[in-house]
């Protein structure tokens, strides 16, 4: 019997005005129009389409007979089955190279100008495509989706730039010296992106997430002559004498106060430089993020915070 989605079809199929222009009729695929509709049709009763290299031809448009023809590729070879002590042990991708016989490299580097609109996925990509054309071998994960063994401090953030991102890769030992490697990768890279430092890692106290304590950022303030400085000193200085400057964060729907004050630990202002330095920390309670303190602690309005430059200039680290 029909179902009721298969009478629903029948009845729009023959209602529908078959000399009706389609919005995908634009694109030749090949297969004819009179052919599809017959197959609609078909489909509605359950009739089945005869295999056309075994039978006649279907007429379906594709074929010419003289440049495109239907040709049946060779016989596969037969399967032999094993029995279960004889089945051949497949290597994984990985076993080419493990952490154990892998190097392991931390790459300090910069993102800056128009790099800095680059996405973390993008970001990444770049480096892996870099780092392969340049001739090393990754190290991959295990698993059913091998991925290239890099691990980053922390996503980077798109529109900010930064001249101390930190990443570990795992590769294949190489014979080059960590300063030919980091010279080679460069030319590779795209505009903004430089690798700044490469060193080896022989003992690794944990991943770089775990060891990141906060970050250093410079914020250069836009040139606009309506900023009070004087008034930023003072409200740096109030901001600094609290125990608790609670700011309202909106999260798609929601807003949730946060207390910001624990996550600052250096605040100044250069006012012949028109720059602040700022160190915020980070825990698993969460960070700050330069837009607010320039917004809400320093009062400067949203569309002016997004004129200014802010550059991460250095990660601190747990000590080790």
């Amino acid at each position: 019997a029909m179902t009721q989605t298969g009478v629903n079809a029948a009845a729009y199929l023959e209602a529908r005005d078959h000399n009706d222009k389609l919005p995908w009729d634009r694109i030749d695929c090949g297969v004819n129009r009179d052919f599809l509709l017959d197959e609609a049709k078909k489909a509605l009763t359950g009739a089945a389409t005869p295999d056309c290299r075994n039978g006649l031809c279907q007429d379906c448009g594709v074929c010419n007979q003289e440049t495109i023809k239907v040709i049946t590729a060779a016989a596969p070879l037969p399967i032999i089955k094993l029995a279960h002590h004889e089945r051949l042990s497949v290597p994984p991708i990985s076993s080419i190279a493990t952490a154990e016989t892998g190097k392991l490299f931390r790459i300090r580097f910069a993102k800056l100008q128009a790099a800095r609109f680059l996405s973390h996925a993008e970001l990444s990509e770049a480096l892996i495509r870099a780092i392969k054309r340049q001739g090393l071998t990754f190290v991959y994960s295990q698993g059913y989706h091998p991925h290239p063994r890099i691990s980053f401090a922390i996503a980077t953030s798109v529109g900010m730039e930064s001249q101390a991102e930190y990443a570990d890769i795992q590769v294949v030992a190489c014979a080059q010296e960590p300063l030919q490697l980091q010279e080679e990768i460069n030319a590779l890279l795209p505009a903004g992106l430089k690798i700044l430092d490469i060193k080896e890692m022989m003992h690794p106290a944990g991943s770089l997430s775990t060891l990141v304590t906060g970050f250093t950022y410079t914020i250069t303030l836009p040139a606009d002559d309506s900023l009070d400085l004087t008034g930023m000193q003072e409200k740096i200085h109030a901001f600094l004498q609290s125990k608790t400057v609670i700011i309202t964060r909106e999260t798609g729907e929601k807003k949730v106060a946060k207390d910001i004050r624990p996550f600052v630990s250096r605040l100044v202002l250069d006012a012949e430089k028109r720059a602040l330095i700022l160190t915020a920390l980070i825990s698993t309670a969460g960070t700050v993020r330069p837009l607010e303190i320039l917004t809400h602690v320093l009062g400067i309005s949203p569309e002016a915070a997004l004129q200014a430059r802010i550059v991460k200039t250095e990660t601190h680290w747990a000590r080790q």
